[in-house]
């Protein structure tokens, strides 16, 4: 069993190692970024990185509320994805933080999940 804090901090900690990974990311030239890697978990670089945000997609299922997705077309810079990542992040601080949830099960639905041809990854569909 995890308490909030340990949950906080354990996503904070995760968050951090993004922006580092972030940091990085921005001095790679974009034609390196966006370009397709062949057998590479969500098709390239540039891909992969957006793929962080599906972290809303399961808050959202957490809450039962319905979430459209995250595309590459909607992070098109670094700028914009670290605005993203902030924003999912306080979310996702928040939710954890409210205090009337505390260690309750919750059924798990494996509706939202897909498989990826070929690869053995199962992945979320919010994230394409």
């Amino acid at each position: 069993m995890f308490t909030k804090v340990g949950i906080i901090d354990l996503h904070t900690a995760t968050h951090e190692r993004l922006d580092l990974l972030l940091s990085h990311v921005a001095t790679v030239p974009d034609d390196l970024c966006h370009k397709p890697i062949s057998g590479f978990g969500h098709a390239s670089i540039w891909k992969q990185l957006v793929h962080v945000t599906c972290e809303e997609g399961w808050v959202h299922g957490l809450q039962n509320k319905t979430f459209p997705g995250w595309h590459e077309e909607d992070c098109p810079t670094v700028a914009d994805l670290q605005a993203a990542k902030d924003r999912i992040r306080e979310a996702t601080r928040a939710y954890v933080s409210d205090t009337r949830r505390s260690n309750s099960t919750r059924p798990f639905d494996s509706a939202p999940w897909i498989g990826v041809a070929n690869s053995g990854v199962l992945r979320l569909s919010c994230c394409t």
